[in-house]
C-alpha cells in the first residue's frame, strides 16, 4: 500500500489477518482507495471496486495528495534524526 501511494496510485484492498484490516480501514478512510472489508472478496466485489477506483477521479486525487505528503519525507534521515536525539539524552 505504501509503495502504491508513494506513486499516487489508488488501491482496492482487502484483508483480515495481521494488520491488514487496520491498514485497509485507514486506506478507505483516506479516500485513496476502497476497502472491501473482507479477506475473501468475490469476483463481483473486485470488479465493482476496481471499476469505481478507475472511473472516479477522487480516488486518484486523494492518492496523489498522499503521494505529495510522502515525498516530503526522507525515511532514513528521519530515523537518523530520532536516533541522534535519543543518543543525545544518554548519560
Amino acid at each position: 500500500m505504501q509503495q502504491c501511494l508513494s506513486f499516487g496510485i489508488p488501491l482496492v484492498i482487502c484483508g483480515e489477518s495481521e494488520d491488514k484490516a487496520f491498514t485497509a480501514a485507514r486506506l478507505g478512510w483516506s479516500g485513496a482507495g476502497i476497502n472491501l472489508e473482507t479477506g475473501r472478496p468475490t469476483v463481483d466485489q473486485l470488479h465493482t471496486a476496481v471499476h469505481a477506483v478507475l472511473s472516479n477521479r477522487s480516488y486518484q486525487e486523494q492518492a496523489q495528495r498522499i503521494q505529495k505528503n510522502i515525498a516530503q519525507y526522507n525515511p532514513l534521515q528521519e530515523v537518523s534524526r530520532h536516533i541522534d536525539a535519543v543518543l543525545a539524552l544518554a548519560p
